[in-house]
């Protein structure tokens, strides 16, 4: 079984915020997003999607892959660490979720 991957929100904030005593608002500037976008990244509330790795591909040393293979990395753990139960209701809102993103 996989080891638990590093977040990519931890790494951002590990790695950019803190050291670079970086404030959320420059971070979001430099990477071109909202700041509400940032802070929820930042927050664990959502994962980074590609927007925020493409502003973040502005700093030096990083690419936008980077930051997508971590996030797809730990999405991937947590899916395998819970695997969706067989009930009506837990297949209808993930066959929901597969229309929506195919649309």
């Amino acid at each position: 079984m996989m080891h638990n991957p590093s977040n990519a929100c931890g790494i951002l904030k590990k790695k950019f915020l803190q050291p670079q005593h970086m404030a959320d608002t420059a971070c979001a500037k430099q990477a071109g997003v909202y700041l509400r976008v940032l802070s929820d990244v930042v927050n664990k509330n959502v994962g980074i999607s590609a927007t925020p790795a493409i502003g973040l591909w502005r700093a030096p040393d990083e690419k936008a892959q980077f930051w997508l293979t971590l996030q797809l990395n730990f999405d991937l753990f947590r899916a395998q660490a819970e695997p969706l139960e067989s009930s009506k209701a837990n297949k209808e809102v993930w066959w929901s979720q597969i229309r929506n993103t195919a649309a």
